[in-house]
């Protein structure tokens, strides 16, 4: 395999150091009516959701990462016609290390997207039952585990993380579909904790749902210098289901952040991204994508812990 580039391995390590089917899935989220000892009585349901985002983990402790840590991405060539090539394009495996290497030294974007295009699982849960209890989600975990050809079971935030995000680049296509190598979509709740899981507990599964996407997309935009907006939309407290001080509606939530060098708002909502076209909002936005979800947005603006 041709190697494209020129720069030695020295100098790239110490750069990295320095550092599209659309699945429409909606999650039954618990929103407490009553008072709570742990919220405040006066916030709405969807505020105390909002609260409820970084119980797992807070996206604000994390520092950027610096301007610097994009000098590789920046300087890949963008050209979708481009004729380079990149060593490990046909790898049927990698494990994170090498799949930092191969950003290191693979200069061109459309080899990534191409790249990790055959490496994309099945975003689709058709077919697939909950598992019933915590041993057989352990146990189908494992099994998307090992269908991943990008290996990241033992992934960690403060360092794999971060040269992974600062090579792809702000670039919301190419970190989607990187995450849509790791992770594939199922609804696999089973409790309180399970609600905006960490986001290395998350890509470690192998699975996701919607709000486990939002925190990953968060954390993303966050890393960025993006200012995110978190959004929970939900449908009206009278179609729910009450019991006792509870109600349970659905909900669905999602991130979004204004691009500054373009001035347009981007979408990260579940496994895909859009973005807004002139005149088009969040509130159009949700209608648009969810129109038989009677989705009213209740909560749109950064993560503040309470």
């Amino acid at each position: 395999m041709n190697q494209p580039n020129t720069r030695n391995t020295a100098h790239r390590s110490a750069e990295v150091s320095s550092g599209w089917a659309k699945a429409r899935q909606m999650v039954a989220l618990t929103l407490a009516l009553g008072a709570s000892a742990c919220y405040d009585p006066e916030l709405t349901p969807a505020e105390k959701l909002a609260e409820k985002f970084g119980q797992n983990f807070d996206p604000n402790s994390v520092t950027y990462f610096s301007e610097n840590a994009y000098k590789i991405s920046n300087g890949r060539d963008k050209d979708p016609n481009s004729t380079i090539t990149c060593e490990g394009q046909d790898e049927p495996t990698m494990d994170k290390n090498q799949l930092i290497q191969y950003l290191t030294y693979c200069d061109s974007r459309q080899r990534i997207l191409e790249f990790f295009a055959k490496k994309k699982l099945n975003q689709s849960p058709a077919g697939t039952t909950k598992p019933a209890n915590h041993e057989e989600r352990a146990a189908k975990s494992a099994e998307l585990q090992a269908a991943r050809s990008i290996k990241v079971d033992d992934i960690t935030l403060d360092d794999d993380t971060f040269k992974i995000y600062a090579l792809l680049g702000k670039d919301p296509e190419l970190y989607t579909a990187y995450m849509k190598t790791i992770l594939t979509y199922r609804g696999w709740d089973m409790d309180e904790g399970d609600t905006f899981r960490n986001p290395i507990d998350t890509m470690r599964s192998g699975w996701s749902d919607c709000d486990d996407w939002v925190v990953e997309h968060y954390l993303w935009a966050h890393l960025h210098h993006y200012s995110p907006s978190l959004v929970v939309a939900a449908t009206p407290e009278s179609s729910g289901q009450k019991i006792g001080n509870e109600i349970t509606v659905n909900a669905h939530t999602l991130v979004h952040y204004d691009d500054p060098e373009s001035g347009k708002t981007v979408v990260l909502d579940n496994q895909s991204w859009r973005t807004l076209q002139p005149g088009e909002t969040i509130e159009s936005y949700v209608k648009s994508e969810y129109p038989t979800q009677d989705l009213i947005v209740e909560f749109d603006g950064p993560y503040v812990k309470q």
